[in-house]
């Protein structure tokens, strides 16, 4: 019988909701604890308690065959992985598999990879060590389970979700972890053998992995440099290692236009330096954008993907910048068609957001109340200065979009919101239960607005994206890569995809843990979630 008492006390959970009492409040906590608090950067100590003086100390983590030069390398990567439990145990059930067979396009059966990389984000909305268990080591274990499969190796960086917790629950699980066990335990519950939050992997045939963890500034620290650095050369990696680098945020093209983004000081500086050192940069992988995205191999840029459908909510890919003209055209999943199918639904924001609707309409009754106690300034002085809290909250939120966006869109949206409020209080103030009216219509009004703002945002500007689609909180078309470094050195990376989530766990919210398990996915169950290979075919990277 499969070990169902991992972790302790912890639960199936449905998908975050973004648009709730419950989400605002942890992060208006977690932004007053900032104050407080602080947030310092934590990669200095992490790296202060890994030095070359301990017993046994390598600067990587060393995943190649015991016979250096032969054999053969099998790795997951998956990244923005711990929310829902229906899609964060579809994509481990598929990816814990013993090999998945019959993938037309592939050229073999893929057999379980021997290790996961973790590209960041490791469970939403703020990766504190409760929510990572419930949310990313739950479903995971069980689908394990499931398959009664051993442990493998667990290898992460931590995405901008991690760090708004200061890295506390990445560390439980990634640095820290007290799950590992001994290691001829076959009952193990995970295998977390680094020690910083970014790791050097070495594969089969001189291959290598820098996962690199730029935290909430965008770059690298000194001592992450030097560990890179003396990563390769302790090992011997010269000359001309392989390397694959992961960050959670893409990096930018380096033929990029004049004027657009471009990489950090320091994360530059390595990518030069490894330019320096001969070693050949293969490919590069990230997630923070929640789909699949291939790049081909162009100019200075070798090839890139961006895989965050390891778990979260589903982000548009029909908002994507247009291909530049000469650019090779990317391959995306889901197709842009069907992502534009999907964004209608932000028309019905308040149905799918009802928390989000209560709190405007409580936001509308407690201000027409509190109108009438404040005689001094009067019930139309005090609805227009509500109406300008509503005019600058909206400008504000646009103004991650841009300053000129923020000027003129948000603007609008603004004024639209004033308008209503002041209309409905204004029109409803002699009404005996004019608040209750006020937050009844008001509360479906003004999220109705906001839902057609996002969707006209994102359709026609390409505004919005995160905001427009976390409301929705589509669940499929999940993610992930298995690569290969075959006994010839050859890496050949090969695209899962997962169209349509299995609910077979139907961790709803309210249900008892106990009920999921009860109807958990098990091999031989005919109803298991079907996979792809995106593209119809693997993606031959070379030596």
């Amino acid at each position: 019988m499969a070990d169902t008492s991992f972790p302790s006390g912890t639960r199936p959970r449905p998908m975050a909701r973004w648009y709730s009492i419950g989400n605002a409040r942890r992060f208006l906590w977690n932004y007053l604890r900032g104050l407080r608090e602080g947030h310092p950067d934590l990669r200095p100590d992490l790296a202060a308690v890994d030095t070359p003086a301990d017993p046994g100390w390598e600067p990587w983590v060393d995943l190649a065959p015991a016979q250096e030069g032969t054999g053969e390398s099998w790795v997951d990567f998956m990244s923005d992985v711990g929310d829902g439990y229906d899609g964060v145990h579809t994509v481990a059930y598929v990816s814990e598999a013993p090999e998945l067979a019959q993938l037309q396009g592939a050229d073999r059966s893929l057999p379980r990879a021997e290790a996961v990389l973790f590209g960041g984000d490791s469970a939403y909305p703020i990766a504190t060590g409760a929510v990572v268990r419930d949310r990313l080591l739950r479903p995971h274990h069980d689908a394990r389970e499931a398959w009664r499969q051993l442990a493998r190796p667990w290898l992460g960086i931590p995405g901008n979700h991690d760090w708004y917790n200061d890295l506390r629950g990445f560390r439980e699980v990634f640095v820290d972890s007290e799950l590992d066990g001994d290691a001829g335990d076959p009952h193990r519950h995970f295998d977390t053998p680094q020690r910083r939050s970014y790791f050097a992997a070495r594969l089969a045939h001189n291959w290598w992995v820098l996962a690199i963890d730029t935290e909430r500034t965008g770059d690298l620290d000194a001592d992450q440099v030097t560990y890179f650095e003396t990563a390769l050369r302790y090992a011997g990696a010269y000359p001309q290692p392989r390397v694959i680098v992961i960050t959670h945020d893409p990096l930018p093209h380096p033929d990029r236009p004049a004027g657009t983004k471009s990489a950090p000081p320091r994360l530059q500086g390595l990518l030069d330096w490894l330019a320096l050192q001969r070693a050949d940069v293969k490919l590069w992988l990230s997630g923070d954008l929640h789909f699949y995205r291939h790049d081909p191999a162009h100019g200075r840029a070798p090839d890139r993907i961006i895989c965050g459908g390891g778990g979260a909510f589903l982000h548009p890919t029909h908002a994507e910048d247009p291909t530049p003209a000469g650019v090779p055209e990317p391959r995306l999943f889901p197709e842009p068609a069907e992502s534009r199918g999907f964004a209608w639904r932000g028309l019905l924001f308040p149905f799918l957001n009802p928390s989000a609707c209560l709190m405007v309409a409580a936001l509308y009754a407690l201000t027409f109340v509190a109108a009438s106690h404040v005689p001094w300034l009067g019930a139309g002085v005090f609805f227009a200065v509500v109406a300008v809290g509503l005019l600058l909250s909206s400008v504000l939120f646009a103004a991650r979009e841009g300053a000129v966006f923020a000027s003129t869109a948000g603007m609008g949206h603004g004024l639209a919101h004033a308008a209503l409020y002041l209309f409905g209080a204004t029109r409803l103030q002699s009404e005996p239960h004019g608040w209750a009216l006020l937050a009844a219509l008001g509360g479906v009004a003004a999220t109705t607005l906001f839902g057609v703002y996002l969707w006209s945002c994102l359709c026609l500007f390409r505004k919005h994206r995160n905001g427009a689609f976390s409301a929705l909180r589509i669940p499929h078309y999940k993610s992930f890569v298995r690569m290969h470094v075959d006994p010839k050195g050859e890496l050949r990376v090969y695209p899962i995809g997962i169209r349509q989530v299995t609910g077979q766990c139907r961790a709803h919210e309210g249900q008892r843990a106990r009920d999921a398990h009860a109807q958990r996915l098990t091999p031989s169950d005919p109803a298991g979630p079907s996979f792809e290979l995106i593209g119809g075919a693997p993606i031959d990277i070379g030596r």
